[in-house]
């Protein structure tokens, strides 16, 4: 890995190696010479390429290149922003609302308080992911301070510790090495962070509703969400859409995820509707709509798959289901690889059709002899999406699975 990171620091001199993967066609390889806000520019074996940020996917370091990642369950420290980057932290420590953070790799960095959303300050446990995560979604009216109680619990023959997380709304204050400052009840208190789980901020406004442009992965596992980027010699510099700047050397960087500021994915869509309409009601188990209802990342029975390649983000319909958008975004196209799943290919006999505010804007019949296609339709002016899928010509459900894999809204 050092030699890997010894090779990467010449990066000025020779650019590194990256695989490109645009919005539309196939990935390819080249070296990467040049990144500003608007566009990404790579020289590749047939030449010099230049892609706005509109027209990419993501950008990624060949997987020999960089180590695993960490998983935010495992880091001790975890700082979330109000836009949404996360990042992998060693120390948390604020005075007058200014927190000082330093990043895994040891870099120091200054973040204000009105740009973090929460902190987490204890790595997570099964018994406390869930108690965490209902924390953060809980309203808020005030900053609150995760609070770790803990109790011995006879368990059979041995002893165990029982962790319940309580979370009090205070005024946050300073935080140093050894305690939490805050108010409670108009109150100073100091409580000593070995009780303290986690922090949580409290924004009358946040900072800005901006999508990113571009969500930037580096060595420790940290996600920034930017709004502006740039690639200069001592590595690549950033605006993060909470307002502060950082800069992340470029042997640190593991991927450039445009998807998130170009695309939203149907599957991460809140849905307005998700039905599916058994031929007879009369008789039908419950068992039959959790089979044949949409699913979402996943396939009817099993993986998302098309012509054996398969997906990790999609939607999956039997006949007669169907599920609608209410899109609060502005967009362009709607994308997918559409076809029948692998294992019905042979039986299948459908009808597809999607409507865009009330009105057909696409309908096909697909069978299982046909081969998977590529969608695209323009979605400009839409406000509400519909997919439909139903019986083709054989009046019948047998086989009736449709995948729409990949599918997205470009933006």
């Amino acid at each position: 890995m050092n030699t890997v990171l010894l090779l990467l620091g010449v990066m000025a001199v020779m650019p590194i190696e990256i695989s490109v993967t645009p919005m539309r066609g196939d990935a390819f390889a080249g070296k990467l010479v040049g990144i500003t806000t608007q566009q990404v520019t790579i020289q590749t074996a047939g030449g010099t390429r230049t892609l706005k940020t509109n027209e990419l996917l993501i950008l990624k370091l060949p997987a020999e290149m960089t180590a695993p990642l960490p998983l935010s369950e495992n880091v001790v420290t975890v700082v979330t922003l109000t836009d949404g980057s996360v990042l992998h932290a060693l120390k948390y420590t604020v005075t007058a609302a200014r927190a000082q953070v330093s990043l895994l790799d040891g870099t120091e960095i200054t973040i204000p308080t009105r740009a973090i959303d929460h902190v987490r300050l204890k790595p997570q446990t099964p018994a406390t992911v869930e108690q965490w995560r209902e924390i953060l979604q809980g309203p808020r009216k005030s900053d609150a301070v995760v609070i770790r109680n803990t109790a011995s619990v006879n368990d059979g023959p041995e002893e165990a510790i029982e962790v319940a997380l309580d979370a009090p709304e205070v005024v946050l204050g300073d935080i140093d090495d050894s305690t939490i400052g805050f108010e409670f009840d108009e109150s100073p208190v100091k409580m000593p962070r070995s009780r303290v789980h986690g922090v949580i901020y409290y924004h009358r406004r946040v900072t800005s509703s901006r999508d990113p442009i571009c969500r930037v992965t580096d060595a420790t596992g940290s996600r920034w969400h930017v709004s502006a980027l740039s690639l200069k010699e001592d590595g690549l510099h950033g605006v993060c859409v909470a307002g502060f700047r950082f800069t992340i050397p470029i042997e640190q960087v593991t991927a450039l995820d445009y998807s998130i500021g170009n695309i939203d994915y149907l599957s991460d869509l809140p849905r307005e509707s998700v039905v599916w309409r058994p031929r007879r009601v009369a008789g039908t188990p419950p068992s039959a709509h959790r089979w044949y209802s949409p699913k979402f990342d996943r396939g009817l029975f099993g993986v998302l798959k098309l012509d054996d390649e398969t997906y990790e983000k999609g939607l999956a319909l039997h006949s007669h289901g169907e599920v609608s958008f209410r899109l609060t975004k502005r967009y362009r196209s709607l994308l997918a690889r559409v076809g029948v799943d692998d294992g019905f290919r042979y039986e299948a006999d459908l009808e597809l059709k999607i409507y865009g505010d009330n009105e057909v804007i696409f309908s096909r019949r697909i069978t299982g002899r046909d081969e998977p296609f590529d969608l695209e339709l323009d979605m400009q002016g839409i406000r509400r999406l519909k997919i439909v899928v139903g019986y083709g010509k054989d009046n019948s459900e047998r086989g009736d699975n449709l995948n729409l894999c990949n599918a997205r809204l470009t933006k």
